[in-house]
Formats: C-alpha cells, structure tokens, sequence
C-alpha cells in the first residue's frame, strides 16, 4: 500500500511542476538560454587541470597566474 501511495504523490507532484508551468507560460528560448548559462557556468566553475599537454610534451603550469599575467601585460585582453 505504501509504494501505491507514493506513486499517487509522485504523480500529484509531477502533475503540479507541469500545472505550475502551464499557468507561467515560460518561454522556452529564455528558458533554454538560462539552462544553457548555467551549464556553461558549472563548466568554467570545474578546477582546471595543472598539466597541459602541448607539442613539445607536459608544461606543468598555474593557468590562474598565467590569466593574471595576461591581464596586468594586457595581451590576451580582447578575448575577455
């Protein structure tokens, strides 16, 4: 009887997020866009690896420091 009930509440909530967004009317670009922001976001909040591989093999360098001095020598400033 249990796993009836929490079905029944399951799908009461569910048809509840669905009459909620009925009523709202979002807008599904904004909505995607705003989706989008926050995945974008929680990508660029991901630690970056410290090792990088290039041509002539691991350079082992802090990319906070190296954006920072891109910023102070002003290279790099237009894809900010």
């Amino acid at each position: 009887m249990r796993l009836v009930y929490a079905i029944l509440f399951l799908l009461a909530l569910i048809g509840a997020v669905f009459g909620l967004a009925v009523i709202t009317q979002p807008d599904p670009v904004e909505l995607w866009t705003l989706l989008e922001a926050r995945w974008r976001l929680a990508i660029l909040a991901k630690p970056m690896p410290q090792t990088w591989q290039t041509m002539s093999g691991a350079v082992s360098r802090d990319w906070r420091s190296s954006s920072r001095m891109r910023a102070q020598t002003g290279l790099g400033s237009h894809m900010a």
